[in-house]
This record gives C-alpha cells, structure tokens and sequence, in this order.
C-alpha cells in the first residue's frame, strides 16, 4: 500500500490524522491517512450514514411540553420547538400553565333583617363585623351588626376576570371559600351550603336585601356547612363567562337550613 524498500512493504507514515471520515457506533470518527480510525467527530442524534451525521424525521409534532416565554409549547421527537401548545394568562412552570389566583374584587353580605342596609366595603358608615366578612345562613345575636341579628345572611361575590382573554381554555376553575368562624345556637347539626349563579349586575357598596340581583336558584353545587373550606367546581361557567356566552355577575352563596346557625368568610 505505501511503497516497497529491500524487498519489504514500506510502513504508512502518518502525516494526516482525519484525513477521511467515516460511520462506527451510529457516530462520525475521522480516519488517518492510514487508514486508522483515531478520534470521534462528531456525536450523531439520528445514527449515521457515508460519514455524515442523519437528520432526525419528524414523527410527532408534540412528543414533549415545555415552557417558552409565559406560555407552554410542543416539542417534536427530535427536540425541535413546533407550536404553541396553550397560551397561559398567569406563566408556566415546567411544561404546564402555572395557576392563576384571583380574589374578589366585589362582596358584600345581604341581611333580612335589615333589608335596606349595605354590609359591602367597610367605610365610615359600615365599620362593623358584617361588612369585614360574609355572612350566611341565620345570625341569630348581634355578632356582626351591633344594631341586632342580621336575620337571614347571603354572600355575593364576583371577580374580575378581565386580565384574561375571550377564548382562552378554562383547563379548571375553583371557588374557595374559607371559613373564619361558625356558630350555632344549642347545637350543630347537619346544614348544607349552596352556591348560585348571580344574573344581574350589582354594586358592593350599594346592594342590599331589597336592591339584591336576580339569581338562578337552581344550586351550582350543595357543600357541607361544617366544611373548613368551601371548595366548589366552577370550570364549565368560567369558560362560559370568559367565552361570552354567560355574564359574568358572580355568585350568591347561601344556606339551605334557616335555623340558627351563621357562618362568616
């Protein structure tokens, strides 16, 4: 191959350590001017073929999530970024959209008892325990209006759901509720809680038993009085708020028992 001296086979001299490349373990090695395999070139994703590295074909356009940005994106099978998978209103956290946690912008008690009075945002007028907190079920003492029992107590509240976008993918909304204190007058017992759809604009600072907005009183879900926490599943009338064909109004959150037990939030 390198010649002939004396009758022998001249030895290659190497003078060219990569002089060719070519395929070993689905990678590219160079090759001396020898013949030699000597180092790795180049590490193949996608195995090798005639010395060159193969190009990945793409079978699955979304084989991972990941986040871009605020928002979570598909990843081909060869690792490429392909499309926006969701766009997230409150940012992304390893591959998923990070929850939104949204609180009332708007919530008020509204008493039987005092039919013309507003318990919403506390002021000059509405310094007492009423207008800290909401009140349902029967206050049956002067704990939270120092001018008497509050009688018959529903909450409303609603949130301000602006900062996310029409169309935008409802993947799970929940309402929670948490409990500050309850009260029962001899002794508690089974009540439970319902959660209605509000169908009418209304004001914090104004509304009141008289003036309280139209409601659909067929109960969006029925939860135990004596939970900790009210949590209750609202996915499917968020999406309908956000998607337009709802207004969003908020919810009036009440007691199926009228009997002398109150509980504030």
């Amino acid at each position: 191959l390198w010649g002939c001296s004396s009758g022998s086979c001249d030895a290659c001299t190497v003078t060219d350590s990569c002089a060719t490349r070519d395929c070993f373990d689905n990678d590219v090695y160079c090759y001396d001017n020898c013949g030699n395999r000597t180092t790795r070139d180049v590490d193949c994703l996608w195995g090798c073929s005639s010395g060159s590295c193969d190009a990945c074909t793409v079978t699955n356009t979304c084989d991972a999530r990941q986040c871009h940005g605020d928002d979570v994106w598909c990843y081909d099978d060869c690792g490429d970024r392909d499309h926006l998978d969701q766009a997230c209103v409150c940012g992304c956290v390893a591959g998923i959209c990070e929850p939104c946690v949204l609180r009332a912008d708007h919530d008020a008690t509204i008493s039987a008892a005092f039919p013309s009075s507003n318990f919403g945002a506390p002021s000059a007028s509405c310094d007492f325990a009423a207008c800290e907190h909401l009140v349902i079920g029967y206050d049956f003492d002067s704990t939270w209006n120092p001018s008497g029992s509050i009688g018959v107590g529903r909450a409303l509240v609603r949130f301000d759901l602006s900062s996310i976008s029409a169309g935008t993918i409802i993947t799970g909304a929940t309402l929670v509720l948490p409990r500050s204190s309850l009260t029962c007058q001899t002794s508690c017992h089974s009540v439970d809680v319902e959660i209605w759809e509000i169908t009418s604009s209304w004001s914090e600072s104004s509304v009141t038993w008289n003036s309280r907005p139209s409601y659909n009183a067929v109960a969006l879900t029925t939860i135990s009085y004596f939970s900790p926490q009210l949590t209750v599943d609202v996915t499917t009338i968020v999406q309908d708020w956000i998607n337009g064909t709802r207004t969003n109004h908020g919810f009036m959150v009440t007691s199926t028992n009228l009997e002398a037990f109150s509980r504030d939030m």
